[in-house]
Formats: structure tokens, sequence, C-alpha cells
């Protein structure tokens, strides 16, 4: 299958669909992994786990989509917002809001009603749902969720689902973006908004290291940055740009992926093993925020090179041709479609997968097979029903902003 070619010829970026589509697959199987005790398993399992315990870095690769994304129209209209920073906020609001507030509604009656049911029949409903009845109801945590800035807290992280502390922190970044980062780049270019979010990025992440603030993750708006430089040198029309487009991105991105390999297991292997199986069984965790901005960083670089190479190529020939096919599928853009559903609501499955299946499935392995096969399915069923309720009626309102995007006449 290849690149869909509108009326006017010009390619349309359909495959970003299918990359979306495989984060959020990955985020799904992540979490599950997390939850069968990957350490307890058998050793072709724990082999299997590897690839799956390092699925959190598919949270960088949704940011750069989204820096990606929003800076397409920004740079074709001149750096300027289509309907100002009013009618961005609006469309962003009408686009994440209102199936974000649904699923954390949905959380909250999930976790009064799996205790009330668990009480009912003599069951203990868990330490996960003690968890969330002891801080998620408390006000401080609702208020938090409700102006998204629920990420500045661990209590309020943890106080419900977790999940919903990158909803908060990509918010947070759409505002930093029409407010500050759009003036930065028309008054300096690409190079002071880039400046700028790195410095925000350290600032915070220092902080954070010290103990002096709290939030998830200050190195997430560097992200938003290397997605916002992707989509300058694909769809720019300055002299650098034009260069920057010739450049051999295939062999670009062939390079940067084995240094992220690299990097990822010289990283992982920096921690020592008690460590991991003390605290937990990924690295990623128990390092200091002043490394673990790595993993992010090398996982956004190799996804942003991807991107340009994706982008610059009409997948008619080649590798890229077969790229394109995998990720225009049409299973992969079916997906993409409610792949936000998806990472909204999987945690409610996780938590009642897990107290259905440990008791039932005294079998590492077997409970493993279950865990993945029908947490994912049971995963795929709920977020399509969310969807179709909470998300697709507020779609059209903002297709045009990240939806099958079409390169600009002159960027070829």
């Amino acid at each position: 299958m290849t690149t869909e070619q509108p009326s006017d010829g010009r390619p349309r970026l359909d495959f970003l669909h299918g990359v979306r589509a495989l984060a959020a697959l990955t985020i799904v199987l992540f979490h599950l992994t997390l939850n069968t005790g990957p350490d307890s398993a058998g050793p072709i399992i724990r082999m299997l786990n590897v690839p799956l315990l390092h699925g959190y870095l598919a949270v960088a690769v949704f940011l750069v989509l989204s820096g990606f994304l929003l800076a397409m129209p920004v740079v074709t209209n001149g750096l300027a917002l289509r309907g100002g920073v009013g009618g961005f906020l609006r469309r962003r609001a009408l686009r994440i809001l209102p199936p974000y507030y649904a699923a954390y509604l949905l959380d909250m009656l999930f976790f009064a009603s799996a205790s009330r049911l668990a009480t009912l029949v003599g069951r203990d409903p868990g330490g996960t749902v003690h968890h969330q009845l002891a801080i998620g109801y408390r006000w401080p945590s609702v208020v938090a969720h409700a102006f998204l800035v629920h990420n500045l807290s661990h209590d309020w992280v943890a106080g419900m689902d977790a999940i919903l502390w990158s909803i908060a922190c990509e918010w947070q970044i759409y505002l930093v973006f029409a407010i500050v980062l759009v003036p930065l780049w028309r008054r300096f270019g690409l190079g002071g908004l880039l400046a700028a979010c790195v410095c925000v990025a350290a600032i915070l992440t220092e902080a954070l290291t010290r103990r002096w603030c709290v939030y998830f993750l200050p190195w997430m708006i560097a992200i938003f940055g290397v997605g916002v430089a992707g989509a300058t040198v694909v769809f720019g029309s300055t002299p650098r740009a034009r260069a920057m487009r010739r450049w051999p991105w295939g062999v670009i991105s062939f390079l940067l992926a084995v240094v992220f390999c690299l990097g990822v297991w010289r990283l992982d292997a920096s921690v020592p093993p008690e460590t991991i199986s003390g605290r937990s069984p990924v690295p990623y965790y128990v390092m200091s925020p002043r490394i673990r901005w790595l993993y992010d960083m090398l996982a956004a670089l190799a996804a942003v090179s991807f991107i340009i190479w994706l982008a610059r190529h009409d997948g008619q020939r080649g590798v890229a041709m077969r790229f394109h096919g995998m990720l225009n599928s049409r299973w992969l853009q079916s997906l993409s479609r409610f792949s936000y559903s998806l990472y909204l609501t999987h945690g409610i499955v996780l938590v009642l997968m897990v107290r259905a299946t440990r008791s039932l499935f005294p079998v590492r392995g077997l409970h493993w097979a279950v865990m993945m096969s029908g947490g994912m399915l049971l995963s795929l069923l709920t977020a399509y029903c969310f969807h179709r309720c909470f998300e697709r009626p507020f779609m059209n309102a903002t297709a045009s902003t990240d939806v099958g995007y079409r390169l600009p006449p002159g960027s070829a």
C-alpha cells in the first residue's frame, strides 16, 4: 500500500496515524507487562519482556508527534497560529479535554464501584483500589485533575489513574507553545524556540532532582521541541530547511536507531540488578532525572528522523515503501482513530485484569498469556466504545490540524 494521493497530487502524511497507533499499542503492552510480575516469570517470558518493558518510551514518541503535527500549520502559515491563540487553544481543548474529563469520571466511578462490589462479595478490593480511595477522592486531587495540574504532586498523580499525568503535561505544553514559544519562534527563529524548551526542561529537571518541586516529566517540553524542529525541516521554506531536506534521512534514521538501541542498553546496564529488583523491574524508574531524560531524548531523535525520512518519500520504492505500507495498513489507520481513547481507558482494564486473573491463573506463564492477550482485547474493546461515546463527537472540529495533512506546495 502506498501513500494516498489527493487530487492536487500532493502526498498525505497518513503514515503518522500508523505511528500514533503503534505508540498507543506499545504503551498498553508496557503496562500489561508491568502487571504480570515480569521478574518472576520463566526465562522465555523474561526475554520477551525485555522490549516490552521499554514501552514507556512511546510517550516520547507521542510528544514528538504532537510537536510535529501542531507545528505543521504554523510553519506553512508564516509562523502564525490559525485563528490566533484563542482559536488554537479552543481546537486543542475540544480535541483532548472532553474525552479526558469523561475518562477521569469513569475512573472515579470504577474505583468506587470496585471497592463496593468487593465488599459485598467479601473480598479485599486490593491495594490499588485502597490507595485510590484514600487519596484520589480528596478535594485537592479532584481540583488538580479538573485544572490539569495533577502532574505537580506524587499523590495527585497516583491518586487516581497515574497514566493521566501525560495529559496534564501535554496540555501545559500547548499553553506554553501558543503563548510563549510561537512568539519566540517568530522573533528568534527555531533556535530561540529550542533554546527556550531546553532551558525550561533543564531548570525543572534540576529542581525535580533536588526535590524543590515535583513535575512529571519536565524534559517532555524539549521532546515536543524536537517534533517542532522536524516539522520545520519538512515544511519550512527557508534555505536552511530546504538544504536539510536533502540530507540522507534514511541513513540518519538507521544510525540514530542504532545509537538509540546501544544507548538504552548501556543506560540499563549502568543500574545494579539488586536496585532494579528491589524497587522496579524497569531501570528508567530508579534513575536520577538527570539521567532519565536521555532515554526519552534518544527515542525522540530516532522517531523524528524516521518521520522526516518517510515524509520525504512518497512510499513508491525501496524500504520506505514497506514502512509506508505497514503504517498505512487498514488496521493501524483504524486503530489510530481511537488511540487516544485507548490511552485514556486502558488503566482501569489493567486493574480489573490483575484482580481477576492473579488468583485464577497461578502458573506464571499462563497468567502472562491471559494478561497480554485478554488485557489487550479488553482494552481495545473498552477504548472503541469510549471513543464512540466521548471522543468521536469532538473530532471533526479539529480534524484539519492533525489528520491527513498534506505536504504543501514547494516543500518537495
